[in-house]
């Protein structure tokens, strides 16, 4: 699950926006002294504040920026998803639904909102409307092999097992290394009393490095190289989910977000790399005289 920006292509990346990016991880205090009595926000200056905030942990705060901006502009499904998924954090599951079902209903193309929402309906034991979520985000993106590994969990749980462990299976195809898959196939096909491949998949997963990061790293590299943009991004999400503070992994997520023309998004992570890394500061630079080029 992630916040994200904006991918309209129309939409030019100004001065303001630059701005807010380059303190999205500074503390509440100095963005109050940036915003000023006088300053007059916008529904981007929303999104914008309620990213710092949500980076902050301040999931109430980030909730009403988030919803300032769709009060300015109520086909906004941006800021739609970030509400679903601070309200996510504070345990309101099906707020969360609800926002993702209205930024899906604003942009059926937004392909995260499945995902997201498959999982969350996971949380809420709608197995079966998980499973449909599911359906939808491997349609929309066919390489992400958590959208199966999740598919699987949420059919195992309705105990429909054998179409489980092909999901499982696909899971482990796209990404040998996904130890989770290889234990949960092992434990379906102990559902079903193939004790013999349960074993053999219990002891692959235990001969996997639980946090392989440097692996999906590389991973991503060698994706970018062959073009698959949206299959590096999903490694670079992993690396990121196990180590939040490599600079170089978002910094590569962004070059492969502007090949997919995200220009908004790839900014947002240039910036992030920046703030952990200084030495990336040229990037962001860059990728703004490229956009408007």
């Amino acid at each position: 699950m992630q916040l994200v920006f904006f991918t309209d292509l129309n939409y030019r990346f100004t001065d303001r926006d630059k701005i807010w990016a380059g303190i999205a991880k500074q503390t509440p205090i100095e963005l109050n002294s940036f915003a000023g009595e006088n300053y007059k926000f916008t529904d981007l200056d929303h999104i914008w504040a309620g990213i710092v905030k949500y980076n902050l942990k301040d999931y109430h705060g980030a909730i009403k920026d988030f919803s300032k901006a769709i009060e300015f502009n109520h086909y906004n499904a941006y800021a739609m998803n970030n509400r679903a998924l601070a309200k996510y954090e504070l345990f309101d599951y099906y707020g969360s639904i609800d926002d993702l079902s209205s930024a899906i209903e604003k942009d059926i193309s937004f392909e995260g909102c499945y995902f997201d929402r498959g999982l969350i309906k996971i949380k809420v034991k709608d197995y079966q409307g998980a499973i449909e979520d599911f359906n939808k985000a491997i349609e929309i993106f066919p390489a992400f092999d958590d959208s199966y590994y999740f598919r699987g969990i949420a059919k195992s749980e309705l105990h429909k097992y054998k179409t489980a462990i092909l999901d499982f299976s696909k899971a482990i195809e796209i990404d040998p290394k996904n130890r989770e898959a290889y234990y949960n196939r092992g434990t379906t096909r102990a559902n079903l009393k193939d004790y013999l491949g349960a074993k053999e998949d219990f002891n692959i997963a235990e001969g996997i490095v639980h946090n392989h990061s440097e692996f999906y790293y590389t991973k991503g590299l060698e994706k970018i190289k062959l073009k698959d943009y949206r299959g590096a991004i999903a490694d670079y999400n992993k690396v990121i989910r196990l180590n939040p503070d490599l600079a170089e992994a978002y910094r590569h997520r962004g070059i492969a977000k502007y090949e997919l023309q995200y220009y908004q998004r790839a900014i947002v992570d240039y910036s992030i790399a920046t703030h952990i890394d200084p030495k990336y500061a040229g990037w962001f630079d860059d990728t703004k005289e490229r956009e408007t080029a």
